[in-house]
């Protein structure tokens, strides 16, 4: 699609008019502002991108390709005339490994030793020991807890119920498990949630009136496993509605909604209760029933959040293939449909790529328009592609299912690239924001909640000691707590909570930097009383107070603080600042270092 540079106006024009549609939208539930400014700004990206793409007169410099994802992007890179940022440093590389597959920074020791290795193979290596850590399934099984949200008091989830998912999705990061047979699982279960933990996936969703269930069941299960929000068309159908949002969802209908919904129409969920207070609760789904299908018959007292269902009376139909079921096992069938629907490994592999990468392929990853996103489809008059480099985004999911579903093996292969090992510096004043949908450099951003609390744990060597009720151990990083709210330290949990962090309820994780998160993580003394360099009956003591009493000279010390808390040595203007900086008291001048350091955006982003 080639747009010439007289028809950018009328670009312009379309991407207000889309901002406006999408801003005028706030009375459908189902799309909050987060929902809609993320899709604003991903629209704004396609289009900066379809812009650039009119006027190529160079060829981008690039390195070289390691495997085909690199040669994906960097082709495009090279035929659109862009540059690529240089490869990161060792020791922008080691701190973002770390980030990404930890969720903190290397600890001193771990950082200094990757950078004294002369191996040329090091980063591969670091990769291998890193993906076999305990570390590692912390933050993946994290990552994935945070998308399924599951959480003790939740709709009919009780607190064993919690912790078994809790284990449960650990055990699958653990094993590398394959991801279609444990979305089989989830979409599946049955039993008793106490011994059963797929349960608690559907459990989250209960509410009433029945039809509601369904419909909240079916729309995350599209979202988290197709990468398509449907919740606006459980509503309403799609056209006069979505037009300036998802044009595929615009040739859809209620009706379909409730087609796809009825899959789950012949569950039965019972809540069960161990004591008079209902604190102990239990849920039960029986086998499915062989008879019933989606109904428009609703309790008139309890109508539910959705308008009418009139002349809703469905049989299942799996509208992104048109498949019916093959038997009366209707929750079965659409777990079997659903996975081996192409679609399922294509939105599973850009998940872990917006992971890694900041943003998807298609983006946002849940707000795929099937209309913009197959290369073989022409673009409807006037809109950009959803997909800047389908044959990577293909080649992602065949490999994806080519090896077992194995997340681990996906995660191997984009750390390994180039692509992934992109700085985030780029040449002053050449970044154009259309370079973002080249993936030209590596996107700077925030660190999570999470990432900067345990960070702060990694770089004063002082870990909480967080009990969670329903574990028998306790824990030291924040992305071990199996959901917001579990832990008995009241501190740590509020420092989060400032920090952006969701609560799986009605408030979504966010790591936008905010003024209340800045001043509280300059001010908090859970946070100020880790930083001192010195220890008493109020500070435990720290990696720097312990480099104190060793008797280490000033300038070692401060180049080591550096190291653990930017993992990377003062620059001479700042050794000298450093130094000419210190007080009569030089606990209390280290003390002010540290603290300074943890504010400063080199800690505080991901680069």
């Amino acid at each position: 699609m080639n747009i010439s540079k007289s028809s950018l106006p009328a670009l312009v024009g379309l991407v207000l008019l889309a901002g406006f549609t999408l801003a005028q939208d706030n009375t459908c539930p189902a799309y909050p502002s987060s929902a809609r400014a993320s899709d604003r700004a991903a629209i704004v990206a396609d289009f900066d991108y379809v812009s650039y793409i009119s006027d190529p007169d160079r060829l981008g410099a690039v390195p070289p390709a390691k495997n085909f994802i690199d040669t994906g992007i960097f082709k495009k890179m090279t035929g659109d005339g862009v540059d690529a940022s240089p490869l990161s440093t060792d020791n922008e590389f080691v701190r973002r490994i770390y980030l990404d597959l930890t969720g903190r920074i290397p600890t001193y020791e771990q950082a200094t030793t990757f950078l004294a290795s002369a191996d040329p193979n090091k980063r591969a290596n670091l990769i291998e020991d890193l993906l076999a850590s305990s570390a590692y399934v912390d933050q993946i099984s994290h990552w994935f807890l945070d998308r399924f949200q599951v959480r003790a008091g939740q709709r009919l989830i009780g607190l064993p119920s919690a912790i078994n998912f809790y284990d449960y999705i650990r055990d699958f990061v653990q094993t590398d498990r394959p991801f279609d047979g444990v979305v089989r699982e989830m979409v599946t279960a049955r039993g008793d949630s106490d011994a059963e933990p797929p349960i608690a996936f559907l459990a989250r969703e209960q509410t009433n009136p029945i039809q509601d269930n369904w419909d909240n069941t079916l729309n995350t299960v599209t979202t988290q496993f197709l990468g398509i929000r449907t919740d606006c068309v459980s509503c309403h159908s799609g056209r006069g509605h979505l037009e300036k949002i998802n044009l595929d969802l615009t040739q859809h209908t209620r009706r379909d909604f409730w087609k796809m919904s009825a899959f789950f129409s012949r569950m039965r969920m019972r809540l069960v209760s161990d004591d008079n207070a209902g604190n102990r609760q239990r849920v039960i789904i029986a086998n499915d029933t062989t008879i019933g299908q989606y109904t428009s018959a609703v309790d008139p007292s309890n109508p539910g959040a959705r308008p009418s269902r009139a002349g809703a009376n469905e049989a299942p139909y799996y509208w992104l293939t048109g498949q019916v079921p093959q038997s009366e096992d209707w929750r079965g069938e659409f777990a079997r449909i659903l996975t081996a629907d192409p679609q399922f490994a294509k939105a599973a592999v850009n998940y872990i790529w917006a992971y890694f990468f900041g943003s998807g392929i298609v983006d946002p990853v849940d707000g795929w328009d099937l209309a913009r996103t197959d290369p073989n489809l022409p673009l409807p008059e006037g809109w950009p592609t959803q997909n800047t480099h389908p044959e990577v985004l293909s080649g992602l999911a065949e490999y994806f299912v080519q090896n077992n579903y194995s997340v681990k093996s996906v995660v191997r292969l984009i750390l390994n690239s180039n692509a992934y090992q992109l700085s985030s510096r780029y040449p002053d004043g050449k970044w154009q924001d259309a370079y973002k949908r080249y993936f030209a450099r590596y996107e700077a951003r925030r660190m999570s909640a999470e990432q900067l609390v345990d960070s702060l744990s990694t770089a004063t060597g002082i870990t909480p000691q967080m009990a969670v009720q329903g574990l028998p151990y306790v824990l030291q990083y924040t992305n071990q707590v199996p959901y917001p709210g579990a832990t008995n330290d009241g501190g740590t949990e509020n420092v989060l909570n400032n920090l952006g962090r969701g609560d799986y309820n009605s408030r979504l994780s966010n790591n936008q930097p905010s003024l209340l998160g800045v001043l509280d993580f300059m001010n908090n003394y859970t946070i100020e009383i880790r930083t001192r360099a010195y220890s008493d009956r109020f500070a435990p003591q720290s990696r720097l107070s312990v480099w104190v009493a060793d008797g280490l000279s000033e300038a070692e010390i401060v180049n080591r603080v550096f190291m653990a808390t930017l993992t990377r040595l003062p620059t001479a203007a700042e050794l000298d600042l450093a130094l000419n900086r210190k007080t009569i008291d030089m606990r209390t001048w280290l003390s002010g270092l540290q603290w300074a350091l943890i504010q400063k955006s080199d800690f505080v982003f991901k680069y």
